[in-house]
This record gives C-alpha cells, structure tokens and sequence, in this order.
C-alpha cells in the first residue's frame, strides 16, 4: 500500500513478489509413479503440505517424531518432521538408519509420531529386538506407497 499526499492509498498486489512463491527446496519424490524425480518446492507448497498434514493428523507439542527417511525425500521432511516442529515437538535425528538402533530410540525416547515406507518397516521387523520393541508411546505412524508386495 502507498500513500501520496492528500490521496487514499494505493493498493498493490505482491503476488509476484510473494515470498511463498520463490523456491526453497529440491527435493526427491517418487510421487504416484514409482519413478524418483526432483522438485522444486516453495516456501508455499512447504507451508500448505503441514498445514493439511495438521488437518488430519493430530500432531501435539509434546509429540516425539524419529527422523529415519532421509531429509532429500519429500516423506523425509513434509510427512513427519515439519509437522512435528510447528506444533512445538521434537525430532529425534538417529546416527545412522540401523534398525536395531531406530527400535532403541523409538523405546527411549517415547516416540508418539512415526513415518516410514514399506521398505524401512520391513527393515525394522527384521530386527532382531522387533519381536520385544516396546511401541506403547506410539500414537500414529505414517507410511506411503504400500505395494502388495510388501507385508507390514
């Protein structure tokens, strides 16, 4: 908005410039396809994923996510974490993706949030320490892409 001397305000759209339009992140995704491509993803499609993740989730302050999609995949941060870190939570960031050392953690920590694909939940039920991994805190767990060829 402008003002000039004696005149009413002038109004004008920033849409251009709005920072939510401007790309803040590449990231990997493998979509509806199967087939891994990279996207660019703006402060506004970032924003609007946790906002409708919010809507249907319920995501607490005191929730507990772990952290074992890697960052550069769009379930890494959209799914879990950054939902996790608007409502105040925390995230529980692991040393490396070692099943057995997720299952402690989720223990641990009291992990209420949780997301992973089919992959890694069939790594973590390989683990030795699955058949006693305490789950109790564990409120939601999120996954995508579950194919037939998977049994969770």
């Amino acid at each position: 908005m402008s003002t000039s001397s004696g005149s009413l305000p002038t109004i004008r759209s920033t849409r251009a410039s709005d920072s939510t339009m401007y790309a803040c992140s590449r990231t990997d995704t493998s979509g509806t396809t199967g087939a891994l491509k990279g996207v660019m993803l703006t402060h506004g499609n970032i924003t609007w994923n946790v906002i409708n993740f919010l809507s249907v989730v319920d995501f607490r302050s005191d929730d507990v996510t772990i952290a074992i999609a890697p960052f550069f995949r769009t379930g890494g941060t959209g799914v879990n974490v950054l939902p996790v870190l608007f409502t105040g939570g925390t995230v529980i960031i692991p040393d490396a993706p070692d099943p057995d050392e997720i299952l402690r953690l989720i223990e641990e920590r009291r992990v209420t949030i949780g997301f992973g694909n089919p992959d890694q939940l069939e790594a973590l039920s390989r683990s030795p320490a699955w058949p006693t991994a305490d789950f109790s805190s564990v409120r939601c767990y999120i996954t995508g892409r579950v194919d037939d060829a998977y049994h969770v």
